[in-house]
């Protein structure tokens, strides 16, 4: 499982990259901008609960990750709505 977990820290690291570089662009209004970072922002903390929980110890409030999964997708998608 080493490999494709740092696979997908990777790739999700680069997701929020790119999602914060959107705070550069002109293509996106300021509401837009904040809701694509601040959604991927929420999607990458939910993925690192459950990282940590699953690979380094458990933890009873676990399902916290859920409110940060669907807010996060949830404002990416608002934003989307916008185009």
């Amino acid at each position: 499982m080493k490999f494709p977990v740092i696979l997908y820290i990777v790739i999700i690291s680069v997701m929020v990259n790119r999602a914060c570089s959107t705070l550069a662009s002109p293509e996106f209004s300021g509401l837009q901008v904040w809701m694509i970072t601040l959604g991927a922002i929420l999607f990458y903390i939910s993925d690192v609960i459950l990282a940590l929980n699953r690979f380094w110890k458990t933890w009873q409030y676990n399902r916290i990750s859920l409110v940060f999964y669907y807010g996060g997708q949830g404002l990416i998608a608002l934003a989307a709505s916008y185009f």
